[in-house]
C-alpha cells in the first residue's frame, strides 16, 4: 500500500539502476487538500509545493484512512487500516492506550533491512512509552515530539516539555518548530552527504503544521507570516489568515530542504512524498 504513495512525489528520480533512491517523506498536520496554490487556493502562498506538484504527480484522488492523526500515521508506516493496525483513536493521556500495537512492524524497520539510515523529524504521537517510542520502532534517529501538538515557541505539551532527541530531553526556547525541524532535517541530510560510506536514506519529516498549539490560541505561525497575510489580505476572517500563514511558513520549510538536497547534489536520487496526515480541521478545506 505504501508504494502507492511514491506516485506522489517528484517525477521519478534519476537512481541508476539496481540504486536505491533516497526517501523524503514530508508529513503535515491537519492540512487541508485545498489550502495550498497548487490544488486551487488563490488565498495560498505556496510556490515551493506548487513548483513540485508541477514537476512530479499532483494526486486528486488520494485519501488517508482516519480523519485524525494517530489512526492516519500508524496507517502510514503500517500500510494497514485502523481497524487491522488497531489504533483507532487519537492517543490521549486519559484513554490509557499506551500506543500503536508493537506487534506492527513500521516501514522504517522494512528499509532499515534494506540498507537504509532512517529518521525521524518533527511529531510521532504514536506512543511515548519508551518502548513505544520512534527508536524502537525502527527510526536510527529521532528529533521532535511525542504527543499531539504543542507550544510552537517553548515546545511544551500540556505544560510539559515535548521536545526530544533520542531519549533525551531538549530545549530549543525560542525557536519556531516548523523552522526547528526544518534545520535538523537539513542537517540529517547534510550528515548523510558527508559520511565516509553513503548510505540511501529514508527522512520523515513530520511537522506539526499548520496543527493548532495546544493551548489552542497561541498562532501557528512565524510572526513574519502572520504579518504579511494581515497586510496582504485583511477582509479575510482572521482563522483563516492564520492558516495561510502557518501553511506558508510549511512551504517555505520544505522549500529549504529542498535546496538543501540541490546543494548537496542529492536532489536527483531522492524520491520526495508530500502529504497530510487528514484535512483539515477550522473553516477552510475539506477533509481528505
Amino acid at each position: 500500500a505504501w508504494l502507492l504513495l511514491a506516485g506522489c512525489g517528484q517525477s521519478a528520480p534519476a537512481v541508476p539502476r539496481g540504486g536505491q533512491p533516497n526517501i523524503l517523506l514530508v508529513l503535515a498536520d491537519d492540512l487541508g487538500w485545498s489550502d495550498v496554490g497548487c490544488y486551487g487556493d488563490s488565498q495560498a502562498y505556496t510556490p515551493r509545493l506548487d513548483s513540485l506538484a508541477a514537476q512530479g504527480v499532483r494526486c486528486t484522488d488520494f485519501y488517508v484512512t482516519a480523519p485524525i492523526c494517530s489512526p492516519s500515521r500508524a496507517s502510514l508506516l503500517t500500510g494497514r487500516t485502523p481497524e487491522r493496525h488497531g489504533l483507532r483513536q487519537v492517543l490521549l493521556e486519559e484513554d490509557h492506550i499506551d500506543g500503536l500495537d508493537l506487534h506492527q512492524p513500521l516501514l522504517p524497520s522494512y528499509l532499515k533491512a534494506c540498507g537504509y539510515a532512517t529518521a525521524l523529524v518533527g511529531k510521532w504521537h504514536l506512543g511515548d512509552g519508551r518502548e513505544y517510542r520512534p527508536q524502537r520502532r525502527g527510526f536510527d534517529e529521532f528529533f521532535g515530539m511525542l504527543q499531539a501538538s504543542g507550544d510552537y515557541s517553548l515546545h511544551t505539551f500540556h505544560g510539559q516539555p515535548d521536545l526530544w532527541k533520542d531519549d533525551t530531553p531538549v530545549k530549543r526556547d525560542g525557536v519556531f518548530a516548523t523552522e526547528l525541524f526544518t534545520d535538523e532535517a537539513i542537517a540529517f541530510v547534510e550528515r548523510q552527504a558527508a559520511a565516509p560510506q553513503r548510505k540511501p536514506w529514508f527522512l520523515m519529516l513530520a511537522y506539526n503544521a499548520p496543527h493548532r498549539a495546544d493551548d489552542r490560541v497561541t498562532l501557528p505561525a512565524p510572526e513574519r507570516w502572520t504579518q504579511h497575510f494581515a497586510q496582504a489580505a485583511p477582509d479575510l476572517p482572521p482563522e483563516r489568515r492564520e492558516v495561510l500563514a502557518a501553511v506558508a511558513a510549511l512551504d517555505e520549510g520544505i522549500g529549504k530542504v529542498l535546496d538543501a538536497l540541490a546543494r548537496v547534489q542529492l536532489g536527483s536520487g531522492t524520491l520526495v512524498i508530500v502529504l497530510s496526515d487528514n484535512g483539515s480541521t477550522r473553516g477552510g478545506a475539506p477533509s481528505a
